[in-house]
């Protein structure tokens, strides 16, 4: 069993928008990128306990090579999330942990 630990920020916006943002760095994408698709890692995300809790919608930022987010998510969600978001200004006030089954190595 394989995991990964990643920074995740609940948005509880005045004007109605109510996401959790889910951080995965650049190093974890390339580490498992022969093995998990970009929607395993969101069903894993989606099935944890934090996010069930939460019923929240989840938009995932999988960090590019140049340390910029590529976005990943419900459309309406990643359309408002538009150049000026203040990515420095995101308080990653929690973490979330995914284990990994890789399987049989044989299959």
């Amino acid at each position: 069993m394989t995991t990964t630990t990643h920074e995740v920020a609940l948005f509880e916006e005045t004007d109605g928008w109510k996401f959790i943002l889910v951080w995965i760095d650049y190093e974890d994408i390339e580490t498992f990128e022969e093995d998990f698709s970009e929607d395993e890692w969101q069903v894993a995300i989606e099935q944890h306990p934090f996010v069930q809790s939460r019923s929240l919608p989840v938009v995932i930022a999988f960090e590019d090579e140049n340390g910029e987010p590529r976005l990943f998510g419900p459309e309406d969600y990643v359309n408002a999330i538009t150049e000026e978001f203040d990515w420095d200004a995101i308080v990653w006030g929690y973490s979330l942990t995914l284990e990994w089954d890789e399987g049989d190595e044989d299959e």
